[in-house]
């Protein structure tokens, strides 16, 4: 059984609730009986399947959207038994984004926005060495991991672009990191770094803007459950 979601040229995952929609903010809807909202599919079947998520974007003209939750049409998550089923809807659902799983933790599983894959020397993929000790995200002091990278990838920041609603300000400031690494990718650093006990499904987002000349990737957290 397949996923049927309305065929858009691009879909943006935004917010804590990892919505769907198109770039311009636009309503996409499917009114079939049992529509459903990805994020919320995405929450059952990891916790189902006991699969972590992270969601790379790009934010075109750095407009702050609010994007509604996407109604798409969803098949019975009894039908998604294992992991090769999952990958293929999946894919298929979300065209505008390479998702693929995690080359060293295979239970997690990546979203990119396949417009980030054209950009020159994009910050996820910049390798980098880093010794820190510390929490995930601001809100203590100290500083945060965000803030250690943005001091060797400087396009790197904790939010980006215009004021954003409060539904997306969350960080993890609880969970307390040890890092040393030589030669890694940004991405690869802010998974590995992760302790998976306590999480929710979903890890991180990237949301990456553009202001004309420069590029600029907004690192945040999910917190892990109370």
């Amino acid at each position: 059984m397949r996923i049927n979601f309305t065929k858009l040229p691009w879909v943006a995952l935004v917010s804590v609730f990892c919505a769907v929609g198109c770039v311009k903010g636009q309503v996409v809807t499917n009114r079939a009986a049992n529509g459903g909202v990805l994020g919320t599919y995405l929450n059952s079947l990891g916790t189902k399947l006991g699969f972590y998520f992270t969601f790379e974007y790009f934010r075109s003209n750095s407009l702050v959207i609010p994007v509604p939750e996407m109604h798409v049409d969803l098949p019975d998550e009894n039908d998604m038994t294992n992991s090769a089923v999952m990958m293929s809807e999946l894919q298929r659902a979300v065209p505008g984004f390479k998702i693929y799983r995690d080359g060293r933790n295979a239970k997690v599983i990546h979203f990119v926005d396949i417009r980030l894959l054209k950009i020159p020397r994009y910050a996820l993929n910049r390798k980098i060495s880093l010794t820190y000790s510390g929490p995930l995200g601001n809100g203590r002091a100290g500083g945060s991991l965000v803030s250690a990278l943005s001091k060797q990838v400087p396009e790197i920041s904790s939010i980006s672009g215009s004021p954003i609603s409060s539904l997306e300000t969350f960080d993890d400031w609880y969970t307390d990191v040890s890092i040393k690494v030589e030669n890694q990718p940004v991405r690869r650093i802010i998974t590995d770094c992760l302790p998976f006990r306590n999480r929710t499904p979903f890890l991180w987002k990237a949301v990456t803007d553009f202001d004309r000349t420069n590029y600029t990737t907004s690192i945040q957290f999910y917190p892990p459950k109370k």
